[in-house]
């Protein structure tokens, strides 16, 4: 599995919470609710210096590529479809959590996720949204 991570400065979820808030991106008492819930579950914070990181980052851009159909990719992505569901469409408040949680729930399956940086010109998705 691969995911598109943020290329700003938004990698945990704390930021991220606070980020949507500030633009009313969705109801403040609904992600406070959220965010109070994971860090009950279990939630912790993403540290970029840890050198033992799984992810270079938390907090995921948009793109989602699944490369291989698992029982356990299908697993994470039925998870994360559920708190998007559950809470807030914000699916970066989720991530985190979902990825953490199987891992805690399943040391024994291996789970990686890829995540990759995209860069593209305004050009270029000007002609992908064109057809041209």
């Amino acid at each position: 599995m691969s995911v598109q991570f943020r290329i700003t400065t938004i990698d945990t979820v704390w930021e991220a919470v606070a980020q949507n808030k500030k633009l009313n991106k969705y109801n403040h008492t609904i992600i406070d609710e959220q965010f109070a819930f994971y860090q009950d579950d279990g939630l912790t914070r993403f540290n970029a210096l840890d050198r033992n990181k799984l992810l270079p980052s938390n907090v995921p851009e948009g793109s989602f590529i699944i490369w291989a159909h698992t029982p356990v990719s299908s697993l994470f992505s039925c998870l994360w479809f559920n708190e998007v569901e559950r809470f807030t469409p914000r699916d970066q408040l989720s991530f985190a959590y979902t990825y953490q949680k199987l891992r805690r729930m399943n040391p024994e399956k291996p789970f990686r996720l890829n995540m990759f940086k995209v860069r593209i010109s305004v050009e270029s998705f000007l002609q992908h949204i064109n057809g041209n």
